[in-house]
This record gives C-alpha cells, structure tokens and sequence, in this order.
C-alpha cells in the first residue's frame, strides 16, 4: 500500500442532518442541497487521476460517490459496508435534543467513553468497532492500490475514527476535530506509514454559503 493516496469524503447534507436527527446507520437521501454540493464536489475532482471509488452501502454515500464518478465514466463506484456510519440502534432518526432530554447517563457515558458506549438496541455498535471495521476497509482499499490515487465516500464517525487512529488519538478526542459535508480529508501511505495530509477541505462549497 505503500505510496497510495486516499481521499476520504464525506457524503453530502440529508434533510435527517438539517433536521437535528440521530443518523447512523438509516439509509437517507440527500436533500437538494446536499447535491449540490456532491455536484460542487465532483467538479472539484473531476481532474485528479483516481482509480477508484469506493462507497459506503448508504445511498447518502453512494449518490455522493456517484456525482464523482461521474467525472471519471471508466470507473464504477464500488461498494464497502465496512466504511457505513456507525450505528446508532434504537436511537436511529431520533431527535438529538429528545435523546440529550431522555437518556443523560447514556450521554455523559458517550461523552466520557465514546469507544466502548454502545447506544440501546441489539445493532448498535461502538465507536471501537466502527474504527476497526473502517480502518480495515481502507487497508483493503490501499493494497489494491499501491502507488495510485483513489477515492472513499464514507461518514463522520467513520472517518473521525480512522483519523484517531493515524495520529495516535484515543477516541475520547474524536470531538477536538470537525469533518464537514461534502469535505476532503487525505491521507497517504509512505514509508513512514500513514500519514494526514489534507483535512476537512470545502474549498469547493464557499459559493454555496
């Protein structure tokens, strides 16, 4: 994987992000808005060499990844549930400020222990498990291509997680960053291993503000 140069996106904003919801893993559409700014993303991209595009299985993601590629028509987006959001369990769409209101134990657990809280519900996961599944599917994608440029469309946690990960971070400090919609965050591999070069990007959005 040595040499390989990840761009790591996030998808475009949902009517579920504007509205205050809970959203992991509950599949949402992205809202008017939201395309455009996968259309801005796309258009700034549309000259990188990529050789691949890989998705998360939620259609945020995908369409995100699909306004991408459409400026690379020799490449499919593949998909990788490995890098879908972290799922919330029985929280999933459910307004931040009624959780804040109905569960203050379980937030102030998630504030102090974010890795090892698990959300109610037989499918919620934590942020370890969504670092290890995330990480692993970046590895995969890195050895297929070494020395290449190649994109992954993913979601907040996820990518927060792998970002604790590279620079050494317990993930109780996965708040002390910010990833906007629809930014670029990159990442590369050398002989020093993996390493942040770009972050939170959205240069290509400021004519949307």
């Amino acid at each position: 994987m040595r040499g390989t140069r990840i761009l790591l996106l996030r998808h475009g904003t949902t009517d579920a992000n504007t509205s205050g919801l809970f959203l992991g893993a509950t599949d949402a559409l992205l809202s008017e808005h939201g395309r455009l700014e996968a259309k801005r993303l796309g258009e700034r991209l549309k000259n990188v060499d990529v050789k691949a595009i890989l998705s998360s299985d939620l259609s945020r993601a995908k369409e995100t990844a699909q306004a991408v590629a459409a400026h690379h028509p020799q490449i499919t987006p593949t998909i990788d549930p490995r890098i879908r959001e972290m799922h919330l369990g029985d929280l999933e769409g459910v307004p931040a400020k009624e959780v804040q209101t109905n569960h203050p134990e379980l937030m102030q657990k998630w504030l102090d222990n974010p890795g090892k809280t698990r959300m109610p519900g037989e499918s919620a996961e934590t942020l370890l498990e969504v670092q290890v599944r995330a990480w692993s599917g970046l590895e995969t994608l890195a050895e297929a291509h070494p020395g290449e440029t190649v994109i992954a469309v993913s979601h907040t946690f996820c990518i927060l997680s792998v970002l604790c990960h590279i620079l050494g971070m317990p993930l109780s400090h996965f708040r002390r960053m910010f990833i906007h919609r629809a930014s670029i965050t990159e990442i590369t591999w050398d002989k020093f291993g993996p390493t942040l070069r770009r972050f939170n990007d959205i240069a290509h959005l400021e004519a949307l503000k």
